[in-house]
C-alpha cells in the first residue's frame, strides 16, 4: 500500500474516533428506550457500528497507518 498523506491518516483516525462516539451514544440511549421496534433498530445499528469500527481498527493495524493501535477494544 502506498504511503498515505498526513490528511488521510487524520481523516482515518477521526472517522474512528466518531464511530466510536457514535457506538457510546446508541448504547447509552438504548437503556432509556421503550419501543420494541426502536430498541431492535437501534441494536442492528449498534452491530452495525461494531463492524465498521473492527474494520476499520483492522485495516489501520495491517496497514501501520498508526503504530500501536488496539484492536478489538469495543466493549
Amino acid at each position: 500500500m502506498r504511503q498515505l498523506a498526513a490528511i488521510e491518516i487524520l481523516a482515518l483516525t477521526k472517522s474512528l474516533e466518531g464511530e466510536m462516539h457514535a457506538l457510546s451514544m446508541a448504547k447509552t440511549s438504548l437503556m432509556n428506550m421503550k419501543d420494541e421496534d426502536l430498541i431492535s433498530v437501534t441494536q442492528s445499528g449498534i452491530k452495525a457500528t461494531e463492524i465498521r469500527i473492527a474494520r476499520l481498527q483492522e485495516f489501520i493495524a495491517e496497514n501501520n497507518i498508526v503504530p500501536n493501535i488496539q484492536r478489538n477494544t469495543i466493549q
